[in-house]
């Protein structure tokens, strides 16, 4: 058996094989709150949280919660910046990720195949992120952007209303 972590519910958590009755809501919104975007270089900080309570208001009502949980393996394993986690020296990282959100969504009852449909929504987020936290003139060198709507986004005012709306979203999409 691999190593674990200890998950902020107490609980023994092994990344690298992990159970469906391990999984905790409460693990991953607090572990998601503390974890800030963009490797923490953006302008203030912006919680992964947040960023999927975002991902989850842009997707129609029945993905609401594959939306949230869309980066919930980051809980448990981190998150870490796209431009790293795309070389294929990080291919054991990215099928860990796989594996790991394939028991979340087992966990919550998403069918896999959800992941896909916010995909869109995930990137339409990413540039109002982008948009919000940084400089106009560094993001014009992001050229895969989506067309700016013109939307921003404020970062929260704590890791903990991050959580709470995460936690507010999890409930409402679970009735």
């Amino acid at each position: 058996m691999s190593d674990w972590i200890q998950t902020f519910t107490g609980k023994r958590f092994y990344p690298l094989d992990p159970k469906v009755d391990d999984i905790d809501i409460f693990d991953i919104a607090h572990a998601l709150s503390l974890q800030c975007r963009f490797g923490g270089h953006c302008s203030d900080f912006y919680s992964v949280a947040q960023h999927s309570c975002e991902v989850a208001f842009k997707v129609p009502p029945h993905l609401a919660l594959a939306g949230l949980l869309h980066d919930a393996a980051e809980a448990y394993l981190c998150d870490i910046p796209s431009p790293v986690k795309r070389d294929e020296r990080f291919a054991f990282y990215r099928e860990a990720e796989d594996r790991l959100m394939e028991k979340i969504c087992q966990k919550f009852n998403i069918h896999p195949s959800y992941m896909k449909d916010v995909k869109f929504a995930d990137e339409e987020v990413f540039g109002i992120e982008a948009r919000s936290l940084f400089p106009e003139e560094m993001v014009k060198q992001w050229t895969y952007l989506k067309p700016d709507s013109g939307e921003r986004i404020t970062p929260v005012s704590s890791p903990a209303v991050a959580r709470h709306g995460f936690l507010a979203i999890f409930a409402a999409s679970n009735q």
